[in-house]
């Protein structure tokens, strides 16, 4: 999602003034208080700053998908910064993970952006919320009614957005979850024959589910 695909929307653009990348994501069905109430810090007061948000922590993780896509169209950027804001919950609600009272958090949304000329022209978005009406209606909801999905937005001549969803999904993080796996997995083959070295997805040949069809 982060990769390739917004790379193969930018092939088909005259200009390209930013391109947005976005995981919208519901996580209220996660009984993994560890996650829900430790790394992100949900159910926390609002003036809680989590691990995840701990100054450096966003751009250690996703920096580097902002400096490939630089990388990949050959921009220079002045700098990557990070932002987030916290949503707190209408009432108190339960979910597997606990919980969550009044006034706590129960959303979070964050950007770490890459700056050139003072605009944030790649932008790595996540919205994770406990329940789908939290952060509504200012921040993005999911592609096509899902509770999860991604969306690549490019600004530009012409425009561009492509949304990604998972039907049906009972819990939309285990298709994300999987795929993160299957992402490595598939490339194996590639991997394996590339000469040694460091690679991305850029450096190899196109890996695919061959042979998955029909069995």
């Amino acid at each position: 999602m982060n990769d390739v695909l917004p790379m193969v929307l930018t092939g088909v653009c005259l200009r390209i003034d930013s391109i947005k990348i976005s995981e919208v994501m519901c996580y209220g069905t996660w009984d993994k208080p560890e996650a829900i109430v430790g790394k992100f810090g949900f159910g926390a007061p609002l003036g809680h700053r989590p691990p995840i948000l701990q100054p450096g922590v966003l751009t250690l993780m996703w920096g580097s998908i902002v400096h490939l896509l630089a990388e990949r169209l050959d921009v220079e950027l002045d700098e990557v910064t990070e932002s987030y804001e916290l949503c707190p919950a209408p009432e108190t609600f339960q979910i597997p993970a606990g919980t969550i009272a009044q006034g706590t958090s129960a959303g979070m949304r964050f950007q770490v952006s890459g700056v050139l000329n003072g605009r944030s022209v790649i932008v790595v978005e996540h919205v994770t919320r406990l329940r789908a009406d939290i952060g509504l209606p200012h921040w993005p909801t999911a592609p096509f009614g899902q509770a999860g999905g991604y969306r690549v937005e490019i600004e530009g001549e012409p425009p561009w957005r492509m949304d990604i969803a998972n039907p049906g999904a009972t819990d939309p993080t285990v298709p994300g979850t999987l795929a993160t796996a299957l992402r490595a997995v598939n490339a194996i083959p590639a991997v394996a024959e590339a000469p040694a070295g460091l690679h991305t997805p850029f450096t190899l040949p196109l890996f695919t589910g061959r042979g998955l069809l029909g069995g």
